[in-house]
């Protein structure tokens, strides 16, 4: 597997990991607005790589965001995907979304 495919599916795989931790903060709570990130999550991930690699460690909705912004941001765009920059928008626009939420 390349460098560009296992940032990919690192960053897919903080995303999935953002979205479990998501849900269980919300947990048996009306939280719609982490229900929804969480959703958001997950297909922005899917969009990101099928194949997606689970981090080993636990870092919350914030620190799974911000580590699969920064395992995107290091793909060489001339190696990526042609929708690349997009796709970091969207984790970005995650990571907004996040802070908000815990503002």
């Amino acid at each position: 597997m390349n460098r560009t495919a296992q940032l990919m599916n690192s960053s897919a795989g903080h995303l999935h990991a953002a979205a479990r931790a998501a849900e269980h903060q919300a947990g048996d709570a009306r939280a719609p607005e982490l229900r929804t990130l969480a959703a958001l999550a997950r297909a922005t991930a899917a969009l990101i790589s099928t194949i997606p690699d689970p981090p080993n460690d636990h870092l919350g909705v914030d620190g799974h965001l911000a580590a699969a912004l920064d395992a995107i941001d290091a793909v060489d765009p001339a190696a990526g995907p042609a929708d690349l920059a997009l796709l970091a928008w969207h984790v970005h626009d995650l990571r907004r979304l996040a802070t908000e939420e815990s503002a």
